[in-house]
């Protein structure tokens, strides 16, 4: 099993890396991505992703430091993914629910990375909240040439069924075992299990038990 989505980058992990391995690996999950949201975080990525065999890297900027994305972050982010064992590029996206940064610099940011990461050949993980409509027509834009992950789902059937048709996949995590968790059982039935791909978010939305 592979956990296609954490941020064993954080700073909670900084101190016992080697034994949330261990459990981890104890537990079944033979590999994870390691996904990064700023330039520290990607960095961190890809230096954690060639120390540890099991690991890879994703690298991105999240929407919620979107705002003074410049040519200069695309420039240092392409060359980033270029680096062995990255995967993806990500976690990009759009983010409505707290607007943290200007709606423009997200779509800015959103539509730059996932510019070139279509012309590296890398698939993306895209972040959305309270945004699908936006995301699903600018990924819209690239149909056929874009892949990757709708990271934690949580939008609506209809909405399942764009990023499906997109060719796109469903990233499903502890969301899934929450008492309300929305249409999310409706979306994982539709995509059936050849669609989805399991995330922890680690170190955040642990499973209810």
């Amino acid at each position: 099993m592979i956990d296609t989505h954490c941020h064993l980058n954080h700073d909670r992990f900084e101190a016992d890396l080697e034994a949330t391995l261990e459990r981890s690996h104890r537990s079944g999950v033979v590999g994870h991505i390691v996904v990064g949201f700023d330039r520290p975080s990607s960095a961190d990525a890809v230096r954690l992703a060639v120390q540890y065999s099991n690991l890879w890297a994703a690298v991105g900027i999240h929407p919620h430091d979107a705002t003074g994305y410049s040519a200069a972050d695309t420039g240092w982010l392409r060359d980033l993914a270029q680096a062995a064992r990255v995967v993806a590029i990500g976690e990009i996206g759009l983010d409505y629910h707290r607007d943290y940064s200007p709606r423009v610099a997200q779509r800015d940011a959103f539509a730059a990375q996932l510019a070139f990461a279509v012309d590296l050949g890398l698939p993306v993980v895209i972040h959305c909240r309270n945004a699908y409509d936006d995301v699903l027509d600018t990924l819209a834009a690239y149909r056929g040439a874009v892949r990757g992950v709708m990271h934690c789902w949580s939008g609506t059937v209809e909405d399942a069924e764009r990023a499906l048709d997109l060719g796109l996949m469903l990233g499903i995590g502890g969301v899934l075992t929450f008492v309300n968790p929305g249409s999310l059982p409706d979306s994982v039935r539709i995509a059936g299990l050849d669609r989805i791909v399991l995330e922890t978010d680690a170190p955040y939305l642990a499973p209810t038990p």
